[in-house]
């Protein structure tokens, strides 16, 4: 019985081997993908009488007439609970009365995954449950579970009235990596060469790098950005642009940042700085509870099925129970349109309501807060000014979310208070920001700043109109980086000028039309008035696009820009400044380009013409054509030939740029009438780590290095190139934080004498995690093997063990004295063992000395003595 039971067990693993047993051929497919069968009742017929005179003792194979069914004893399965997946975990399985196999899942385990403990029945205990743990069948009502043995999966179905409310897209806590130590850099070279024709300049050369580097301990993660520049006529140098440590915090939802960062300036303007932040991270949120979404009430008379729809898309369906009930895990879909909800009652009957659903950037779903705090150096401007800055925010209802805010320094205060208000009319936003501010040769000043906003979506005609805001500002008001300037200027004697300095109001809004077929058209419009001399600022844009079904498509936008320019006069003037030295301009820009495919194929090159013309600088022609090639499609090519009416010149361009496992290359050159030019770059990263150091295309903040032994080659399906390497580790470049990550290794191109055991993993990383994955390999030559017995011997039974001279199990038996096994060495002896007397077992030689090693299965027959 153990021989065959281990049998059962690992032939799941190897497709051949199933085939050999059963006669059928096996091929895996991915559980995903698969559609839903319900094959719990389905049984086999096996005939106990077919082993009768086998040296194998089989008290009861009934349990194997069950589809999927196991042995008794641990796995390591992927656990999922109606149809979500919950985590990897080891579960026990054990033998009930009515001889089932089912899974024993502690307590705590369920309890993570959202079963209420008062829903688990204690004083149901099975006689074989030694553990202490629960059978779901049998110890939580209308409970059942079905475990698909060749992809070790195990389906759990639990009421949901039995579980603790979890949005949809919750991971828990435990489920998250925080990775290894790893040290990684990624590098981008770059030189870069122009030679002057009939001119007496001098050659151009140029060398730049750009170096991000980090390294990981834990949940502490340390970067670091730096560059490197080297110019004919000019010294090189070495800059270090930033520098920072963080790490997450999850039980307060939050990323600390420790050293070299910016301000968000989501309510003050935006301040580099040297220090600390504490503030929420809402990537830390499941993907139900991001951005805003109203929460939806009602009442149902009976088990009835929601249904809501936006526009003409649903975006959720579920089925509740009868009173009233609340949805509030819907996904952030902020400029669709107003929701509608259906409720079907089991006797038919439908109510029908609508909920307003329109939101600003501030709006917060109802019950949610968010914070941030700052404390640290100014960088940039000032003098390594110390500041302070916080912000709260918090949801109060579908219809109201408050919002406050302060940002303190030497000689500064300002506060900020406002809020969100939502109704069918749309979302208004409106913020009132206060500021204390003590001025070089001046009394200290004091102001407002008015701050509204505005959007909505019209269903009907699928209109999205959006005020970005408008902003309005009493004479006194400053914001700290202009106060910081201002002081620093004095100091020096110069001038500050900047584009929130003495600014009176701001308006900046939107319109987005759909045409539905026709295409989509666009128009946007910003103005800026300023105070003390400095004219208004005005912006207009225009644009239409349109995709045709044969991939053709074609965009025009006009743009009309005005700059007020400033006035030279100093800038503690409040009276006014010169208007001498106005040096404003305006000027209208065209622009139009059509794109056509060369070809059916989604890899068809593409041609495309450009034209831009401008009031100033006259109209520009340009025509290109892209598109990539090779058997990946890992070289990307470009060629374009462009001339303008303002200097009459004609330049040719060409680029090339492949992609490697290891890096990215890349080449272009250009020439016109007085000049030529080339370049040559290359980008790639580099990771440190226990096993040596492995080179990939690139890296993100949060990425993966995977081990896989003896499986050069293979690539990671998914990861822009990447390839196991000779010493059996590949990067993945990006993977998404705080949520289930996919990592799948692709065969082809692997040795043929090795083989995958498992070829897809999930893993849920913190931010910035490094995490290693490690896949399991067998090395070695795949042989099967005819075995022949003496004469009048009994057969080998299947399932029969096969041991190399190690005595390491490398195989097993199969049909007709088949053994399917896998062996590093070309020469040597193996044995074969079915029982624990002397007589069950023999002794077989091999030899490939005379065979093709290259074949992926080399098929010998051999004497077992």
């Amino acid at each position: 019985m153990d021989y065959l039971t281990k049998y059962a067990h690992r032939v799941t693993q190897h497709s051949l081997l199933l085939s050999l047993i059963t006669g059928l051929t096996y091929t895996p497919v991915s559980y995903a993908n698969a559609p839903q069968l319900d094959i719990s009742d389905d049984e086999y017929s096996f005939d106990e009488s077919l082993l009768k005179g086998s040296n194998l003792v089989i008290p009861d194979i009934s349990r194997f007439n069950k589809v999927e069914s196991i042995v008794p004893g641990q796995y390591q399965v992927d656990i999922y609970l109606n149809n979500v997946f919950v985590g990897s975990n080891n579960v026990t399985f054990v033998s009930t009365d009515n001889n089932k196999v089912l899974p024993c899942l502690s307590r705590e385990l369920l309890i993570k995954t959202g079963v209420r403990d008062s829903s688990i029945d204690e004083n149901t205990q099975n006689a074989t449950n030694e553990n202490d743990c629960v059978i779901p069948e049998q110890q939580i009502d209308g409970a059942s579970s079905h475990f698909q043995f060749t992809e070790l999966r195990l389906n759990l179905s639990i009421p949901k009235k039995l579980m603790n409310h979890r949005p949809r897209g919750y991971i828990s806590p435990e489920s998250l990596s925080s990775g290894e130590t790893i040290g990684f850099v990624n590098y981008s070279l770059n030189q870069y060469h122009v030679a002057y024709k009939n001119s007496a300049a001098s050659d151009l050369d140029s060398t730049y790098a750009n170096i991000n580097a980090g390294a990981n301990l834990g949940l502490w993660r340390y970067r670091q950005q730096s560059f490197y520049n080297n110019q004919t006529g000019q010294e090189s140098r070495f800059t270090t642009t930033r520098r920072y440590v963080q790490r997450a915090i999850e039980p307060l939802g939050s990323e600390m940042m420790l050293g070299e960062g910016f301000t968000s300036g989501r309510y003050f303007s935006g301040l580099g700085y040297r220090g600390l932040e504490l503030a929420s991270d809402d990537r830390m949120l499941p993907e139900s509870q991001r951005g805003y979404a109203p929460s939806v009430h009602g009442i149902a008379k009976t088990n009835a099925n929601v249904v809501i729809r936006q526009g003409e898309n649903i975006i959720y369906q579920s089925t509740v129970a009868p009173g009233p009930f609340e949805i509030n895990d819907l996904n952030a879909t902020n400029y669709a349109g107003d929701l509608d909800v259906s409720v079907t009652e089991a006797d038919g009957s439908v109510s029908t309501f609508r909920v307003p659903f329109s939101a600003v950037a501030e709006s917060l779903r109802p019950n949610i807060s968010r914070y941030s705090l700052v404390v640290g150096k100014t960088r940039y401007v000032g003098d390594s000014d110390l500041f302070g800055e916080a912000s709260y925010r918090r949801g109060i209802s579908n219809a109201i979310t408050a919002n406050s805010a302060f940002r303190l320094a030497d000689g500064y205060q300002a506060t900020m208070l406002g809020g969100v208000y939502t109704s069918q009319l749309g979302a208004f936003g409106l913020d009132a920001t206060y500021s204390r501010a003590q001025l070089p040769n001046s009394n200290d000043q004091s102001g407002w700043m008015l701050h509204l906003s505005y959007s909505k979506t019209y269903s009907p005609t699928n209109t999205t109109l959006s005020i970005g805001g408008y902003q309005y500002s009493t004479n006194g008001y400053r914001e700290l980086n202009d106060v910081l300037g201002v002081r620093q200027a004095e100091k020096s004697g110069d001038d500050w000028q900047s584009s929130t300095y003495m600014q009176k109001s701001r308006l900046e809004g939107s319109i987005n039309q759909s045409l539905d077929w026709a295409g989509n058209i666009y128009l946007s419009a910003s103005t800026q008035n300023y105070r003390g001399g400095k004219a208004r600022d005005k912006q207009l844009q225009l644009g239409y696009s349109k995709v045709f079904q044969n991939g053709v498509s074609f965009n025009l936008s006009v743009a009309r820009t005005h700059n007020g320019g400033y006035f030279n006069s100093p800038y503690t003037n409040s009276e006014g400044y010169s208007q001498n030295d106005n040096n404003s301009a305006s000027e209208t820009n065209t622009a139009f380009s059509i794109s056509i495919p060369l070809g059916r194929s989604s890899y068809a090159p593409i041609l495309t013409g450009t034209l831009n013309r401008s009031g100033n600088s006259g109209t520009a022609y340009q025509t290109s054509l892209s598109g990539t090639m090779g058997e990946k499609r890992d070289i990307s090519y470009g060629v374009n030939v462009s001339t303008d009416s303002h200097q009459h010149q004609t330049v040719w361009n060409g680029s090339l740029q492949t992609r490697s496992s290891v890096a990215t290359l890349g080449a272009s050159a250009s020439t016109a009438s007085d000049y030529w030019q080339a370049s040559g770059s290359v980008q790639g990263a580099m990771a440190l780590h226990s096993g040596g150091l492995t080179l990939g295309p690139y890296v993100g903040d949060t990425f993966a290095l995977v081990e896989a032994k003896g499986a050069k080659g293979a690539r990671v399906m998914g990861g822009q190139g990447a390839q196991i390497d000779s010493f059996g580790y590949a990067l993945v470049p990006a993977l998404t934080p705080y949520r289930y990550n996919t990592i799948a290794l692709d065969p082809e191109g692997m040795n043929s004498h090795s083989e995958l055991q498992d070829a897809q993993k999930r893993i849920a990383p913190y931010a910035g995690a490094t995490v290693k994955v490690n896949f399991k390999t067998v090395s070695g030559y795949a042989l099967l093997i005819t075995i022949q017995q003496p004469e009048g011997s009994e057969p080998i039974p299947m399932g029969a063990d096969v041991y190399d001279q190690q005595d390491k199990v490398i195989g097993m038996v199969g049909q007709g004295n088949q053994a399917y096994l896998r062996s590093d060495n070309t020469d040597g002896y193996l044995i074969v063992r079915w029982g624990t007397q002397p007589n069950q077992q023999c002794q077989l030689h091999y030899d490939l000395s005379q065979q093709d090693t290259d074949k992926p299965l080399i098929v010998l027959t051999g004497q077992c003595q």
